[in-house]
């Protein structure tokens, strides 16, 4: 596993489902150190189906949590952390500090990807 980055991040992405973690994968790619919060578990609501058929790249299709395991690891394989717990608040201006479960999280910028 990579060693974690440390704060602040340039990144932290409100949100680990496919989206969030999507964007967490562009952003190691990129070279940004990026933390995911997620208040489930990494994938979210997409590790709740059975089966996803629409999906590109899976013309038999792939479950759900099959999709989302594979997300996080490959966001974590690009450098990204996983914080699980609730976002509840962001500062207004940079150094943005995000309550995650009571722990201030600071980053250069936040990107919402909440569903």
């Amino acid at each position: 596993m990579p060693e974690q980055p440390s704060e602040p991040f340039d990144v932290v992405i409100i949100g680990g489902g496919a989206a969030g973690l999507t964007c967490a994968i562009y952003a190691g790619r990129a070279r940004w150190n990026a933390v995911v919060v997620e208040k489930m578990m990494p994938g979210g609501q997409v590790a709740l189906n059975d089966v996803i058929e629409n999906y590109p790249g899976f013309p038999k299709g792939i479950s759900g949590l099959e999709l989302a395991q594979a997300m996080h690891r490959q966001a974590e394989r690009f450098g990204a952390r996983i914080k699980t717990g609730e976002a509840s608040g962001v500062s207004p201006k940079p150094p943005f500090r995000v309550q995650v479960s009571g722990e201030d999280v600071r980053a250069r910028s936040v990107l919402l990807a909440t569903g």
